[in-house]
């Protein structure tokens, strides 16, 4: 059995070592709320250094963006310039079908035509229409192959087509040097279209810029994107600190020399300030 001086020993070893637990707690207690606002300093910090540097990339990105935009500008201009090599000459005589209507669109578009499809896919044998100055036109395209099975039936659908949508006139286009003359229509040959339209080459070069725009303009919004974030993430660890910092303050407060009347005061006073 043990004797009442064994249990008073124990008990006095287990008060001292239950002393400093509580005094080790307290001290790391201590240790990690002096160290807390400086350990939010450190990515604040960071987050401020990222946004400067994400600043100065969405500056290079904005002037690239302008350069390219102005680059658009001087193609649109410049297009009727653009003239037609042997090597245009053979690729859009091998252009079939959707590559066809595809590229030659495209050139309308770059004309300054209002270019879109029909409300039914292909109604009426009516590839697109095309609308400039007031000028309605019906268009069909047909390439080497589909321009020698042209006849009487494929022409009159598109000349009903012509009365249902109310067109001025209807154009054939292709790139065939086949020359036929028709009542209704405008059959517009290669030697036509060689010599009144850019070549097809400037749809890819424009595709190009207009690509290459759009991919700057992505990665400019990205970058507003980051920027923002950061300014989120920078007044959010602000905030934590000023709370951090006020909650410091009551604390010395409560801690100094005062009488417990005068410490109440000044705390309810400082809460009614925050």
């Amino acid at each position: 059995m043990f004797s009442y001086i064994d249990i008073l020993i124990f008990i006095l070893i287990l008060s001292i070592v239950s002393l400093y637990g509580f005094l080790r707690y307290r001290e790391e207690k201590i240790k990690k709320k002096k160290n807390l606002i400086p350990s939010m300093l450190k990515p604040k910090e960071k987050w401020i250094k990222e946004k400067e540097e994400f600043s100065k990339k969405a500056e290079k990105l904005k002037e690239e963006i302008e350069k390219v935009k102005e680059a658009i500008e001087r193609f649109k201009r410049d297009i009727e310039n653009h003239r037609w090599s042997e090597d245009d000459i053979e690729s859009f005589k091998l252009m079939r079908g959707t590559s066809l209507q595809y590229y030659l669109s495209n050139v309308f578009l770059l004309k300054g035509f209002n270019v879109y499809d029909p409300p039914v896919y292909k109604d009426c044998n009516i590839d697109i229409f095309l609308e400039k100055d007031g000028k309605k036109i019906c268009v069909s395209f047909a390439d080497r192959v589909k321009i020698r099975k042209l006849d009487f039936s494929f022409l009159r659908k598109l000349k009903e087509g012509k009365e249902k949508y109310n067109c001025d006139e209807i154009w054939i286009l292709t790139n065939s040097r086949i020359e036929k003359k028709l009542r209704s229509s405008k059959l517009l040959n290669m030697n036509w279209i060689v010599e009144n339209l850019p070549p097809v080459s400037v749809v890819d070069e424009y595709e190009y810029l207009t690509t290459k725009l759009h991919n700057l303009e992505l990665m400019y919004e990205e970058t507003i994107h980051e920027i923002i974030r950061r300014d989120t993430w920078i007044e959010e660890i602000e905030e934590k600190i000023k709370r951090e910092m006020q909650k410091n303050d009551l604390l010395s407060y409560n801690s100094s020399g005062f009488g417990e009347e005068l410490s109440k005061g000044v705390i309810s006073k400082n809460r009614n300030s925050l």
